[in-house]
């Protein structure tokens, strides 16, 4: 289980922003990508490994992080198909 600390108000805040339409492609922190997705960090980097999760962009040595469109593509994905009535 994921502790408080992983949802602090900014990580929220930048994850509510980020599934917002808009013209430009932000990159999302990991600690945004875990709050958004539901997965764990160890999930995250596991999918990644074998192509069922968008690899992060290398920002430096030690910073990674993901592109909204790619989350957002992603999370679309997963979203079970609507029935039309």
């Amino acid at each position: 289980m994921l502790k408080r600390e992983h949802y602090s108000p900014a990580a929220i805040a930048m994850a509510a922003e980020a599934m917002m339409p808009t013209g430009t492609d932000r990159m999302l922190p990991l600690p945004v990508v875990v709050h958004m997705t539901s997965l764990s960090k160890s999930k995250i980097y596991a999918d990644v490994k074998c192509g069922a999760f968008p690899a992060p962009v290398k920002l430096g040595p030690k910073k990674s992080a993901w592109r909204t469109s790619d989350i957002q593509r992603w999370l679309a994905s997963r979203a079970p198909a609507r029935v039309a009535a």
